[in-house]
């Protein structure tokens, strides 16, 4: 506000629609930058954006595109000390709650997991990764499928968005 920028704020809930009407009525409110925090953008939005020559912030993916910056998020380092903290706490049998694997985000998160558990010599049986979708119903089920293991794991859930 100092400096006579104000933030807008919208949340598009995973949907490229509402992400691409959200873009729009920023634009006409004639925005100086976006920062882009979703899994996808519509192509010949990002395309009409950088043809404009308009500054857009893309955190963890986005196109390798003029005038876009990317902000990576090292998931590693963050669950591989979860992981370890678990382990040192004594416990074997951890289980990991995904994103929707069709984002990267939500891939670069379980890899990391899986490679932290590896890293410490503990196997992650296939039942113990289970796939959420952000949502709270998501992680409902996502919970029971694995309460409902015959023997129910720790849990490392990863939301980090």
């Amino acid at each position: 506000m100092a400096q006579g920028y104000e933030v807008l704020i919208g949340s598009t809930n995973y949907e490229p629609e509402r992400t691409e009407s959200l873009i729009r009525r920023m634009l006409q409110r004639n925005i100086d930058g976006v920062a882009v925090m979703t899994f996808g953008i519509e192509e010949d939005l990002v395309q009409k954006l950088v043809e404009r020559e308009f500054p857009l912030v893309f955190v963890d993916a986005g196109p390798n595109l003029p005038n876009i910056r990317i902000l990576k998020v090292n998931y590693g380092e963050g669950i591989r000390q979860a992981v370890q903290h678990l382990a040192a706490l004594g416990h074997r049998s951890i289980a990991f709650i995904t994103g929707p694997l069709h984002l990267r985000s939500a891939a670069a998160r379980r890899d990391a997991f899986l490679k932290g558990m590896a890293e410490l010599g503990l196997t992650v049986p296939r039942e113990h990764v289970v796939q959420g979708n952000h949502t709270m119903e998501g992680g409902i089920a996502a919970m029971e499928s694995l309460i409902a293991l015959e023997v129910c794991p720790r849990l490392l859930c990863a939301r980090m968005t």
